[in-house]
């Protein structure tokens, strides 16, 4: 029988947090439109398609940032008690039963909706998009992913109560720079660091820093969810695709 489909639900509900998730948000979104829509006219998409495009992504983005896929569930070897409370009937008069039980604490692998999911959406259409514009281009651009993907996973590590960290601005300088360089002059440059940045931070930070530190993870954070893109739409894997794309406008 096939694993389980769940969806781990991550809101910010403090005040505090979702007053600071909303003013980050509105401006995030603004210049990721602006960047997708430009990303699109590069590949040759219709102006107005590319933006409504562009639009629904990022919008999806944003209101989906709180759902994570489970893949995977880890065992750690830790033990708890747990309490939980259920209800006999006497006499039609329902009496509460507190049941002690001992459960296995785990790690549960997820992957963001809006951070991750939607990033890697939007990477596989330019990367058609790029096949189909000039296939040429390809072994140029899976060595900028490469790259970036081997330096962000060297500047990663697992940091406790935080999970797998990686300073906000190496994925996307490094994104950028190899695509100036592996792409460069050709207008694909730019869809180009997107794709280097999104798959180069989900590549290193995520994908191979979890393969070589599993077992360091397991005992750093104990029982937690692990979501790749998990912080929503602020998480390394989006906003690495953003900035990298952004700084590669500017430079060229």
């Amino acid at each position: 029988m096939g694993k389980k489909f769940r969806i781990i639900v991550s809101l910010p509900v403090h005040p505090i947090i979702m007053a600071f998730y909303i003013f980050l948000a509105i401006p995030l979104m603004l210049v990721a439109q602006v960047v997708i829509s430009k990303i699109f006219t590069y590949l040759g998409i219709n102006v107005v398609f590319g933006f409504m495009m562009a639009f629904s992504m990022i919008f999806l983005s944003l209101m989906l940032s709180p759902f994570n896929i489970l893949l995977k569930e880890i065992a750690t070897g830790i033990y708890s008690v747990r309490y939980e409370t259920r209800y006999v009937s006497f006499f039609g008069i329902p009496i509460p039963v507190i049941d002690r039980k001992i459960v296995e604490n785990k790690i549960l692998v997820a992957m963001n909706i809006g951070g991750a999911v939607i990033p890697i959406l939007i990477s596989s259409i330019i990367i058609l998009r790029m096949l189909m514009s000039n296939p040429n281009t390809m072994a140029s651009l899976l060595v900028a992913i490469l790259v970036t993907a081997l330096i962000t996973y060297i500047a990663s590590k697992p940091v406790p109560g935080v999970g797998i960290a990686v300073p906000t601005f190496i994925p996307p300088i490094i994104a950028s720079l190899m695509s100036l360089v592996t792409l460069y002059p050709s207008k694909l440059a730019i869809p180009g660091a997107y794709v280097a940045g999104t798959l180069g931070c989900l590549v290193g930070a995520d994908v191979l820093r979890f393969i070589k530190d599993k077992d360091k993870l397991i005992t750093i954070l104990g029982p937690t969810v692990l979501s790749i893109g998990g912080a929503g739409t602020f998480d390394g894997i989006y906003l690495s695709g953003i900035l990298a794309t952004l700084m590669t406008l500017i430079l060229t």
